[in-house]
Formats: structure tokens, C-alpha cells, sequence
């Protein structure tokens, strides 16, 4: 099915009053259900907006469609695999005409109305013998925090999601001893995987610890070793391990890589009334935490074999502006004063939002989050205005400095992943960052790598307006700053006068990691429209 009827079934759940979030589509089998939001817990508690849903679908239009239940949604589901029907039927549960959907897998999700109180998530509800040549029944719970994968996603065996009860029937309130039977269940298992005392850690670390208990589990375990001020990157590796061997299946190591961070950000207190930065001394800790284990993301040493490597399949680069700006990529674009760097970075804005091409390439469309810190907000409105910008168009613009208005780079990535962003422009980075000495490496690299991380943990493409130098140079040594500022980025986009200094042409040149990026351009400016020539 087309990216177009995901999005239009995605709003039809959200008009039902159902929350809809976008899930993994392709990869391996066991990473398909997945959520594509690195947060989605705010979901839990509150329904994306209408424009959310179409961003999402807009950024993923081959996302699958999955549903949080629980009080969000106003309804909770059974989980049913195998002859499921026989289990229910011996406690005495007879289900009722309810919304009912098919399973890619064989099983089915049936449907009901939410009771007004918590109903927990919970795996092997009821658990059968498996018979020869079929499967064991089983029966799950999906509540409150849970999810399903709804019609018309895509199963890894090549099956879709379908309804057998159409999602128009009303849903059918629990029949009687369902909930009786879940609240017993959950008494049970709490009472036996949390021991008195803190000897559950110890049931916990030996697991098995099954695929619904996973999160929560992990969030237990965090935070009981960093309140004891064990260190991050200790708890981390400690609990990769865990996830390996004592998940089942195996928890996604970026996903808990995720929950990590969310619990020491909790756990090491706010700055600012923003959660996630601790202070590490000096006014500059405001604004640009400093990074954290080296350049770039944080991450933990897992060396990969040459066979592993040849056995994996290459992935595809997926692009903002194809194929200049790669998503999650920090590039860089720089010219001398008045050559029209901004003209050109606010004109490619502008493209994205509309998902129209740029020179002649195409753009992915997404939302656009401008930093115009050293522009006065009129002046960024009628640039805008000139390039095409429409009210519908999915662009944000903060123009005032940060330090002003105390924005962090924690605040930035929940914006940028909450709006769907996929293009953020920071205009300009001398006028964004602390620095003493912009020649000093360690400072270009403390105040820059941060930004990094915003670009990988979002997968938003990071354009970095900046200025060269007056010597010029070549080969990105024209860049002002010190040489650890090209080192960082992804790509550099050097913008020039034509030869000569003539008006109104233009040289992109670029410097980067990609081959098939062109590596210049001749442009002309034209009453602030570029034009490829």
C-alpha cells in the first residue's frame, strides 16, 4: 500500500480518537514494530495533534501504523495467537462483536472499551500447550503504555494488518471476568518479579525478561544504579549486556541507549527548568552541554568483525536535499559577507517545506526549524515571504539569540523530534556559540560536537551558516575557526562569487563523505532567486 493510504488511515484512527504513532516498516523482522519516535512515552499520556500524524507520515510515508492503547486511546486490546478462543472459553470469557483486526502474524488484536482505570500491560495473560504442527495458544494484554501494529501495516513475513470487524463497530466494554482476570494476573506476576526489598534487581539481571516488560524493566534498573551515583556509561554498558542476554528477543541497543540518558537527565536534576543538562561549570554550561566520551554521539566500545561487516546490507543514504544534505548529517555552509548565504540557505528552507526541488534537486519534504539568531524577526518573515513561504507550510522560526530566551540543545531535540523537523538551519554559528578563541580546536570542538549529536539522535540535517575568512583559502581552509570545525561536519557547501568577482554568478563548491555529491555548482543570483546554470 502507498505512503498516501497510510497517512489517510493514520488520521482516520486519530478522528476515532485513537492515538496513532509511526512504527518500523523495514529491517529486520524483529525491529519492525518499533516506534520511529525516539521518545513516543509523551504519546501515552496525550494525543499527537492532526498536524503531527500528517508530518510523521509526511517524514515515514512507508511507516506502519500503531496504536497506544490505554486511556489515551479510550480502549485497551487482547493479543491472541494460536486457538486462543479455547483458553478464554475454559476461564470463562466469551468475546464479544468488537472491533477485531488480523495479525500479519497469524494472530489477532481485538478491541475494547477502555474501563476508566489503568489496565497494565501484560505478556502470557493465559498460556496454552503447544500441539503438533500448531501453535500454543496464548493470550496478551496490550493497556495502558502498550501499543498494537493496526491495518494496514506491513508483517515482516510480506502480510498486511487486516480488519475482520471494521473499527467502525463500537467497541464492546470487557466481558465479564476479563478484568478480574487481568488484575489477578498483574497481582501475580508483581508479587513474582519484585521480590521484597531490592532483590528483584537480581531476578531482574538474570531475567528472562519477556518482550513486553522490557522498557519498564530497563527503566527500573537505570534508575536504581544511577540514584546510587554508579556511573553513566557504567550502567550503560552494564545494561547492553543485560539486554543481550537477558531480553527475549534481544532489547534494540538504541532504544535503550535512550532510556539511559532520559533516566541520568532525571536522576542528575534540571538546569533551568529544562531536564537533561547538568551544570559543568561556567556560564557556557547554559546553553552547550560539554561532549560527552569524544566527538559525536555517545557511544561504548562494541568492535565489529570484517565478516560481520561484509554481512550486513549496505544502507541506502537517505537525503533532505539529495544528495548535498544527508538526514542526520551536520553540514556546513560558508561564504565571505554579502555573497548571499542566508539568501540561499532561506530559499532551500523554503523547498523543503514544500518538498519542491532545490537547483534542480529534489528535496525530501519535512519540517524546518530556522535559528535565526542574529536576524531581526521581520527581516526573516518578508525573506520568507519572498522565497514562497505559505501559512500551511511547516516551518519554525526562533529569531532572537538563545541566551535570551535560555533555549538548550535538550529543548531543541525534543522540538525538533516532537515537530517532525527535518531540515534545522542555524543562522549564523559564530553569533550561536561561546567561544574565546575560535581558532582554539578543543573549544570548536566542545561547543560543535553537541550539534553533532543533535543531527544523529534526531536524523534531521543540520546546516551551520558561517562565515570564511577574509584570507580565503582553499580545500575548506577559507573556513574561519580552527580546523576541527571541517573536520566535524558531514559536508561543506563554500559559496563564492564567480570568477572574477562577476555579478551575478555564483560557485557552490562542496567538501565531504559522499561521492555522489557534485563537487560545484555554477548558480546565479537573481533577484534573490538562484538559478542553476
Amino acid at each position: 500500500m502507498s505512503g498516501p493510504d497510510l497517512l489517510v488511515t493514520a488520521l482516520d484512527y486519530h478522528q476515532r480518537g485513537w492515538c496513532p504513532i509511526p512504527l518500523r516498516s523495514r529491517g529486520k523482522v524483529e525491529n519492525r514494530k518499533r516506534p520511529l519516535l525516539r521518545e513516543w512515552e509523551p504519546y501515552q499520556r496525550s494525543r499527537p495533534t492532526e498536524e503531527e500524524v500528517r508530518q510523521w507520515w509526511r517524514r515515514w510515508p512507508d511507516a506502519n501504523v500503531g496504536l497506544v492503547t490505554g486511556a489515551v486511546s479510550r480502549m485497551f486490546a487482547l493479543d491472541l495467537d494460536g486457538d486462543a478462543d479455547a483458553l478464554l472459553h475454559a476461564n470463562g470469557i466469551t468475546l464479544p462483536e468488537t472491533p477485531t483486526s488480523e495479525t500479519g502474524g497469524g494472530g489477532r488484536h481485538v478491541l475494547f472499551e477502555h474501563p476508566g482505570y489503568p489496565i497494565p500491560n501484560g505478556v502470557k495473560l493465559l498460556v496454552g500447550r503447544a500441539t503438533k504442527g500448531a501453535k500454543a495458544p496464548q493470550v496478551d494484554v496490550r493497556g495502558d503504555g502498550g501499543y498494537i501494529v493496526a491495518p494496514p501495516s506491513l508483517h515482516g513475513s510480506g502480510r498486511r494488518y487486516a480488519w475482520r470487524i471494521a473499527p467502525t463497530a463500537p467497541l464492546a466494554p470487557a466481558p465479564p471476568g476479563l478484568l478480574e482476570l487481568i488484575r489477578d494476573r498483574a497481582r501475580d506476576q508483581g508479587a513474582a518479579e519484585r521480590p521484597p526489598d531490592s532483590s528483584w534487581v537480581v531476578a531482574a539481571l538474570r531475567g528472562p525478561v519477556p518482550e513486553g516488560q522490557r522498557n519498564d524493566t530497563a527503566a527500573r534498573l537505570a534508575g536504581h544504579f544511577l540514584a546510587k551515583r554508579y556511573p553513566e556509561d557504567e550502567v550503560a554498558a552494564v545494561l547492553e549486556l543485560w539486554a543481550r542476554t537477558a531480553c527475549h528477543p534481544p532489547m534494540d541497543l538504541r532504544e535503550l541507549q535512550t532510556t539511559v540518558r532520559s533516566i541520568a537527565r532525571r536522576e542528575h536534576g534540571r538546569l533551568e527548568g529544562c531536564p537533561g543538562l547538568r551544570r559543568a561549570g561556567g556560564p557556557q554550561s547554559d546553553s552547550i552541554p560539554p561532549p560527552r566520551g569524544g566527538v559525536g554521539n555517545e557511544s561504548n566500545f562494541r568492535p565489529v568483525s570484517a565478516a560481520e561487516l561484509l554481512a550486513r546490507e549496505p544502507e541506502a543514504v537517505a537525503w533532505v536535499w539529495e544528495p548535498f544534505l544527508p538526514e542526520g548529517g551536520l553540514a556546513l555552509l560558508a561564504a565571505f559577507m554579502k555573497v548571499g548565504k542566508s539568501t540561499f540557505a532561506y530559499a532551500l528552507a523554503v523547498a523543503v517545506a514544500q518538498g519542491r526541488p532545490f537547483l534542480g534537486y529534489p528535496t525530501r519534504q519535512g519540517g524546518v526549524l530556522i535559528l535565526a539568531v542574529e536576524e531581526h524577526p521581520r527581516d526573516v518573515k518578508l525573506r520568507l515571504q519572498r522565497f514562497g513561504m505559505r501559512p500551511e507550510d511547516p516551518i519554525y522560526v526562533h529569531a532572537a539569540p538563545l541566551e535570551s530566551t535560555r533555549v538548550t540543545l535538550h529543548t531543541l531535540r525534543e522540538f525538533v523530534l516532537e515537530r517532525g523537523v527535518s531540515l534545522v538551519l542555524l543562522d549564523t554559528l559564530g553569533r550561536f556559540w561561546r567561544v574565546t578563541d575560535e581558532n582554539a580546536n578543543a573549544e570548536v570542538v566542545r561547543q560543535v560536537s553537541p550539534l553533532l549529536d543533535l543531527a544523529r539522535e534526531t536524523g534531521a540535517a543540520v546546516l551551520l551558516i558561517h562565515h570564511e575568512r577574509k584570507s580565503g583559502g582553499e580545500d575548506g581552509r577559507g573556513i574561519r575557526g580552527g580546523s576541527a570545525l571541517f573536520g566535524l561536519v558531514d559536508q561543506a557547501l563554500l559559496l563564492d562569487r564567480g570568477q572574477g568577482g562577476a555579478e551575478p554568478r555564483r560557485v557552490l563548491r562542496t567538501l565531504g563523505r559522499y561521492d555522489e555529491t557534485p563537487r560545484e555548482l555554477i548558480l546565479e543570483l537573481d533577484e534573490d532567486e538562484y538559478r542553476l546554470l
